[in-house]
């Protein structure tokens, strides 16, 4: 079974459509730009939130079985010139991407590169004033791999990350896309459905 990447595969229509157009804040009587709340162009937040549940309901109830992964990031590093740099969207989105090419290679192997063999995953950025930057990342667990190891590949892969602090891995429930497309404030992101990482979604294809 091969995998692919957002990049390769469309969100479906209604996710597409809603992603590529303005959304209001999500508190109320907050503006984005020169965007009012009542503006009519405006995509309410509520519909986005929806569209997303629902795709996202729909992928993951393929997965036989689902990890709930929490990536957390330290807020600031030290650089080899010796200045303290503080973590940004960019370099978190990175970091998300290139843990999950760290899982892929630690799971297949070389059939990554031979056969683009990948875990499926849905990344999803996040950013709290109480906790700073943090990714939820919904995971297959690859076919005939035990729980206790695969867990060990991710906690071992996401180490790596000079970024990388904490990390809490669950098992998922039904109750996984609800939380992750939940009410919150997105006042670093530029606008609600940048939460996922679409260069780091990997998607099951037949």
């Amino acid at each position: 079974m091969s995998r692919k990447t957002k990049k390769e595969a469309d969100l479906p229509p209604a996710l597409s459509s809603l992603s590529n157009r303005p959304c209001p804040a999500e508190s109320s009587g907050r503006t984005r730009g020169n965007l009012k709340p009542s503006d009519r162009t405006a995509i309410p937040v509520s519909a986005l939130r929806s569209a997303t549940k629902t795709w996202v309901e729909r992928e993951i109830a393929q997965w036989p079985s689902v990890a709930f992964v929490t990536l957390n990031f330290k807020p600031t590093l030290w650089s080899d010139a010796g200045q303290l740099v503080r973590l940004d969207e960019q370099t978190a989105r990175r970091e998300v991407e290139k843990f999950g090419n760290r899982v892929d290679r630690a799971v297949h192997g070389n059939l990554v590169r031979r056969f683009n063999r990948r875990v499926p995953r849905i990344p999803f950025l996040e950013y709290g004033q109480d906790r700073g930057w943090h990714c939820h990342v919904l995971m297959e667990v690859p076919a005939g791999m035990a729980d206790v190891r695969f867990n060990r590949i991710v906690r071992d892969t996401w180490s790596k990350s000079p970024w990388s602090t904490l990390l809490d891995n669950r098992q998922g429930d039904d109750n996984a896309a609800g939380y992750l497309t939940k009410y919150r404030s997105k006042s670093e992101m530029e606008a609600w459905s940048d939460t996922i990482i679409l260069e780091a979604t990997v998607l099951r294809t037949k």
